[in-house]
C-alpha cells in the first residue's frame, strides 16, 4: 500500500475516533477574533465539507479567545485532512494548526485519541519524506512540517531516526532543503526565529553531526530537477563547504 493510501486511511480513522464529539449548535467567544458571520459559515457545512478558507480565523483563535476543547476536537479531523491535501488554501502556517494541540494538552487526552494523532503524525512524516516536492514557497516543506511537529510537544527523536535510516533519493533531497533552509538558524546563538526550543535544537544539531547528514544530502545533487540548475551549483558549494567545516559556531 502506498504512503498516500495509508495516510488517507489514517485520516479516516481520525474522523471515526473523534466522531463522539457533536457539532456545536453555537460557539461563543471574542467577537474581535472571529465574527458572527464567520462562525455561522463554519457551522453551516457538514464536517468533511468545510472549505479551508472557513478555518482561517479558527486556526488563529480557537482555544485562545473562543471555543472549547470538545469543539476543537469536533473540527480536528477536518483540520488534519486539510493540512495534508489543502494546506495552501488554508493560508495559515501548519505550526498554527498543530500548536493548538499543545494548548489543548492533547498528550493527556484519552488513549485512543492520543494514539490516532501520533499515527497521523508518523504517516504524514513518512509521506513527506518519501515524496519530495522541489522547492516551492507555496508548498509545505519538510522544514515546515518538522517545526509544526515541534509545537505539539511530541518527541522529535523518532522522526529524525526514521529519516536517518530512510535510504532513498526523496529522503536525500529533503535533507538538502532542510539543511540549506535551517543551518544559519540552528547554529546562530541569538536568532530571532524560535522555530525550536533549545532541547529540540540540540537534538537536531546532534542528529546532523552524528549521522553525517550533509554527506548523505550530497547524494541528492544528481537528482535535482534540471529546471533548477542554479540550485545544483549553489547546493554543491554549500554542502561541500559545510562537510569540511560543519560547526563553525562550536
Amino acid at each position: 500500500m502506498s504512503n498516500i493510501n495509508i495516510l488517507k486511511e489514517t485520516i479516516d480513522e481520525t474522523y471515526k475516533v473523534f466522531s463522539v464529539y457533536e457539532k456545536p449548535k453555537k460557539m461563543v467567544g471574542c467577537p474581535c477574533c472571529i465574527s458572527e458571520s464567520e462562525l455561522e459559515e463554519l457551522l453551516s457545512y457538514s464536517l468533511k465539507e468545510i472549505p479551508p478558507k472557513s478555518f482561517i480565523s479558527f486556526c488563529f483563535s480557537i482555544l485562545l479567545t473562543w471555543g472549547s476543547e470538545d469543539e476543537f476536537k469536533y473540527f480536528l479531523p477536518r483540520l488534519l485532512e486539510i493540512a495534508v491535501f489543502n494546506s495552501l488554501d488554508l493560508s495559515v502556517d501548519l505550526a498554527f494548526v498543530f500548536d493548538k494541540l499543545h494548548h489543548a494538552n492533547w498528550l493527556k487526552w484519552d488513549c485512543n485519541e492520543i494514539d490516532i494523532i501520533k499515527k497521523y503524525f508518523n504517516e504524514l512524516w513518512k509521506f513527506k519524506l518519501n515524496n519530495y516536492i522541489d522547492y516551492d514557497e507555496n508548498l509545505l516543506s519538510i522544514h515546515e512540517l518538522l517545526t509544526a511537529l515541534a509545537t505539539t510537544d511530541v518527541d522529535l527523536d523518532p522522526f529524525l531516526e526514521y529519516w536517518k535510516n530512510l535510504k532513498c533519493n526523496d529522503s536525500y533531497l529533503n535533507m538538502v532543503d532542510f539543511i540549506y533552509d535551517n543551518i544559519n538558524y540552528l547554529f546562530q546563538v541569538d536568532c530571532e526565529y524560535n522555530f525550536y526550543n533549545e532541547k529540540q535544537k540540540k537534538l537536531i544539531i546532534s542528529w546532523i553531526k552524528e549521522n553525517d547528514i550533509c554527506n548523505l544530502a550530497l547524494k541528492a545533487i544528481p537528482f535535482l530537477d534540471e529546471k533548477h540548475n542554479w540550485r545544483v551549483e549553489e547546493y554543491k558549494k554549500f554542502l561541500k563547504k559545510f562537510t569540511k567545516n560543519p560547526f563553525p559556531f562550536f
